[in-house]
């Protein structure tokens, strides 16, 4: 297999990885948060509790079953991206110069439009807080901005990886012709 189809695959793989990713953390963030509400507020009141009849005790067993599980899925997608690195780096190791520099411009195209991506994702996020506190009383918007730092902090602090964050090639070439788009990602 050629080098330049060896990199397109690999290009492709990790966009459409990214792609899925993504889609799996936006379609996922909600429901997270709105159950981690209801085991907060009352553990025997999850929609799989009240659905299999669980006593109290026995959803907060599941709980903590399925945080370990968490846990541990997290850690491989972790161990996942840091095997993806060692097989990048061995991949543009491969690469003549030119291509090598090819990449790295494929790269920053990619970083730049993820950043931009999240920067919308994050601009929807704040317009519905936005439009939820105008809909909320005085005393409801203190509550929902106290609720929302406090999730914002500890889903900050248990996160898994941000799946959508730029990922920089894993050699950049020291050519000088690549020296803006270094400038451009690092602001």
């Amino acid at each position: 297999m050629g080098r330049t189809k060896i990199v397109l695959t690999l290009t492709f793989l990790l966009t459409l990885g990214a792609g899925l990713v993504a889609g799996l953390l936006v379609a996922r963030w909600p429901a997270e948060a709105a159950a981690a509400t209801t085991m907060r507020a009352d553990p025997s009141r999850t929609a799989l509790g009240a659905e299999l009849g669980l006593t109290r005790e026995q959803t907060v067993q599941m709980h903590d079953i399925w945080e370990g599980v968490r846990d541990k899925v997290d850690a491989c997608f972790v161990r996942a991206h840091d095997i993806q690195e060692r097989r990048d780096r061995a991949l543009v190791a491969l690469l003549s110069e030119e291509q090598r520099a090819k990449y790295a411009r494929a790269q920053a195209e990619y970083a730049d439009a993820i950043v931009a991506l999240k920067a919308q994702r994050d601009a929807m996020f704040q317009d519905g807080v936005k439009r939820t506190e105008q809909i909320l009383n005085e005393s409801q918007r203190r509550r929902y901005r106290q609720i929302l730092d406090a999730r914002l902090v500890q889903d900050a602090a248990n996160a898994p990886p941000d799946w959508i964050a730029p990922q920089p090639p894993a050699t950049r070439p020291a050519a000088a012709g690549d020296q803006g788009n270094e400038s451009r990602r690092s602001k």
